[in-house]
């Protein structure tokens, strides 16, 4: 098969792969980055809580040597706790990210389970004898509410409908987890990361300041792209050891450049009409977050049947 026409046949099948397997995707990476942005927030107040004492920092030269003594130590002692808080709670992100990965990309190497979740969905309509006109009205139902909750935008209905959908996720793809896979992400992530912010430390100390805005221009997107390639080789192989084989399919750049137009294309045309369509955005915003959840979804099953045709 051509190059084109596999790429038209990569696309076209994402597509025809979408089904309740969005549910799960989509649920799992809302729930990492909300719990990601917990944990920065809890970084930054336990930071706060330990300031209190540079209010007398820019004046530390008229104050009596006691007191300068012991700002001196305060701030060594700040500084000893942000770096261990840092550390502990990079740490324990990566654990909560490679956690919702493993779940996430799970679902989305799993082409069984839009299969399997239909025959779950089948016999919990047969057991409690919901028809499917009366499922399409309880779908409609929930779609409405989530619409509400969009306008809303309350807190408490936002994590209510994010924690009933999670639920929905996980009965959805129960099938799809393991705890070995879980091991695979949580070892991956950390090699990765620390890798990357080795790297970059070094790019930082040895390119000059004038340069470095355009080395990360490339290093970012490039962290983006082997990610992907890596974590769907991982949900692929169930082995972290993919390392080699995620540098050898993300160096074959011809094989990216169409789904990175369409993606990008697909993106862009949706801001564009949401824009267009939507004058208050804030009003909107957990419909919007929603919707992009699901096209990030789809990115997500499609860069994957990329990656296992980039050979």
């Amino acid at each position: 098969m051509g190059y084109f026409k596999t790429q038209v046949s990569v696309f076209l099948n994402s597509w025809k792969r979408l089904g309740w397997n969005l549910i799960p995707i989509a649920a799992f990476d809302i729930l990492a980055v909300a719990m990601i942005a917990l944990i920065g927030m809890l970084f930054l107040t336990m930071a706060a809580s330990k300031v209190s004492f540079l209010q007398n920092a820019s004046n530390i030269q008229s104050l009596p040597l006691e007191e300068a003594t012991k700002l001196a130590q305060d701030l060594k002692g700040f500084i000893l706790f942000f770096v261990i808080a840092f550390f502990l709670l990079l740490l324990f992100s990566i654990a909560v990210w490679s956690f919702f990965k493993s779940l996430s990309w799970s679902v989305v190497a799993d082409k069984s389970v839009n299969k399997k979740a239909g025959e779950k969905i089948q016999k919990l309509l047969a057991r409690y004898g919901i028809g499917r006109a009366a499922a399409f009205a309880i779908l409609g139902i929930a779609s409405f509410v989530i619409i509400w909750l969009s306008i809303v935008t309350s807190n408490i209905y936002a994590w209510a409908a994010l924690g009933v959908v999670s639920f929905i996720a996980v009965w959805i793809a129960s099938q799809s987890f393991s705890l070995n896979h879980l091991k695979n992400f949580l070892i991956a992530n950390l090699i990765w990361v620390f890798g990357w912010f080795a790297v970059l430390a070094l790019l930082v100390t040895a390119v000059k300041q004038e340069a470095q805005i355009y080395l990360a221009m490339v290093l970012f997107p490039a962290i983006i792209h082997f990610s992907g390639v890596l974590y769907a080789s991982i949900a692929r192989r169930r082995t972290w050891r993919v390392f080699r084989e995620t540098l050898v399919r993300g160096i074959r750049i011809h094989r990216f450049i169409i789904p990175w137009i369409l993606m990008i294309g697909i993106l862009l045309i949706y801001n564009l009409i949401w824009g267009v369509i939507v004058r208050d955005s804030g009003r909107f915003l957990l419909l919007n977050i929603i919707v992009l959840s699901l096209y990030l979804a789809w990115a997500k099953i499609y860069y994957s049947d990329v990656i296992e045709y980039a050979t």
